[in-house]
């Protein structure tokens, strides 16, 4: 005699009527983690956050201090690129027009 039920002989003595397990409630399975664990492995809880210490002043000057420099060399890089490009004749820029030139007699 069988000791264990297989889920066939289960069906056949329910009547064939196969009970369909869905999995859209709130009940998290045995097998995953809690959000206290996930939070502890991946240290996003608030006492993995950094205590502030110093200034705020001194930080801020010192990092704004190295965002100015960065604006000015590239700005004088981009200068001289340009300058560059246009003393070896690659960028052709268009002057004004010369107006004393233009015919203002014909209609178009």
């Amino acid at each position: 005699m069988l000791t264990k039920i297989t889920p066939v002989a289960r069906a056949i003595s329910q009547g064939f009527r196969l009970q369909t397990l869905r999995c859209m409630s709130s009940h998290t399975p045995a097998h995953f983690k809690t959000s206290r664990e996930i939070v502890q492995e991946h240290h996003s809880d608030m006492d993995a956050m950094p205590v502030p210490s110093g200034s705020w002043q001194e930080y801020h000057g010192k990092r704004n201090a190295r965002w100015n420099m960065y604006l000015i060399v590239s700005s004088l890089l981009f200068a001289a690129t340009g300058y560059v490009l246009y003393v070896n004749d690659v960028l052709y820029l268009h002057g004004p027009p010369d107006l004393k030139k233009v015919d203002m007699t014909r209609r178009s």
